[in-house]
């Protein structure tokens, strides 16, 4: 396998290619994360610190408490209507979501064909197989919600049943709880680690293979026990490019946070904190663009790395299954054309040998 090309081949179509950033971006983020912030004049500042003096011991006295209720209930209706608005928001983010990933798999597959597909199209294609990458998410998530659930009832049980029980603390109730922890913890994280694999690998198998749910889930497991070193390879190398990126993105940041200094010093100095709003407001801003910068472009790395260490990995399966083209260069995967209404061929999965059979 030879993971330098793949790599290399991965990056121009993430650079040359940047209408691909959109569908990374929506890919790498899971759904919106809002900030917002409010300000209050001089005199409610002191108005509130002088409540708090003259509340004796007990911190709050009675009329700012009634104020901070009215004040509440005054704008409940616009925090209701900002809340529903965000939650309806990051609704339709996580749906693009999970029709990017699919649509970024054909659209690196294509690219790196030299048939790159516009960018509507690839939506469309994405929001084809919606359903069927949502389904793979829930079967390839069970078994990690459900074992994380057993550790914790496992883990837990010991404890509350000697809290129920009225008897003293004793510290060698704690043992089969560092037990648990000391097993079942490490158990979830390899478990979550191959089954995120195995959803990397189902996925391009329903999408540029055609395949159901299931048996995309279950061609995944029998790619990742076949060609189990060349997978755990990739995902090294996938984590180690992801690390120097983060730390290259980094760079830019503590620069831009060195550079906050000088207004906060300036604002100290004058004791006009109303100087930071022009300088923090653009030093978010800057913050935003830069980690959607990243995302986007990060999202579409990735996703073409594992389609063309897919695409390679499929290599030796599409010359087994057609030898006498030995003179033609073998297609690392027969999928034709990506139309709704005829799914192309599936890869034989038997070719794939089975280290137990």
């Amino acid at each position: 396998m030879d993971f330098g090309d793949i790599i290399k081949r991965s990056w121009k179509i993430t650079w040359r290619y940047k209408a691909l950033w959109v569908l990374g971006l929506f890919a790498g983020l899971s759904g919106c994360q809002p900030s917002g912030g409010g300000n209050s004049g001089g005199s409610s500042n002191s108005s509130s610190l002088g409540d708090f003096g003259s509340s004796g011991t007990s911190g709050f006295s009675s009329s700012s408490l009634h104020s901070f209720g009215q004040e509440i209930l005054r704008y409940l209706p616009v925090i209701i209507a900002v809340g529903i608005a965000l939650f309806m928001l990051s609704v339709l983010w996580s749906i693009a979501s999970i029709a990017a990933r699919a649509a970024l798999v054909v659209g690196a597959d294509e690219a790196d064909r030299g048939t790159p597909r516009k960018l509507g199209e690839l939506w469309s294609h994405g929001f084809h197989h919606f359903w069927q990458v949502v389904g793979l998410g829930i079967v390839l998530k069970l078994p990690v919600i459900a074992a994380a659930l057993f550790v914790a009832v496992l883990a837990i049980a010991p404890v509350v049943g000697a809290v129920s029980a009225g008897s003293d603390f004793n510290p060698a109730s704690l043992v089969p709880l560092c037990g648990v922890l000391f097993v079942g913890l490490p158990v979830l994280v390899i478990g979550g680690v191959v089954l995120d694999v195995m959803y990397l690998l189902g996925l391009r198998y329903l999408v540029l293979g055609g395949q159901g749910v299931m048996e995309s889930a279950g061609n995944a497991w029998r790619f990742f026990r076949a060609r189990f070193k060349d997978t755990a390879l990739m995902y090294v190398i996938n984590g180690g490019l992801n690390l120097a990126g983060s730390f290259v993105l980094a760079i830019p940041l503590v620069v831009l946070g060195i550079a906050m200094v000088l207004p906060v010093i300036g604002a100290v100095s004058s004791g006009d904190w109303r100087v930071l709003v022009a300088p923090v407001a653009a030093f978010v801003v800057l913050v935003m663009l830069m980690s959607y910068f990243y995302t986007g472009v990060w999202g579409t790395f990735t996703s073409a790395m594992w389609t063309l260490f897919f695409r390679a990995s499929m290599a030796p399966v599409a010359a087994a299954v057609a030898p006498a083209a030995a003179s033609v260069a073998p297609a690392p995967l027969p999928v034709e054309e990506f139309t709704p209404s005829a799914a192309p061929t599936p890869p034989a999965p038997s070719a794939i040998q089975d280290p137990d059979a």
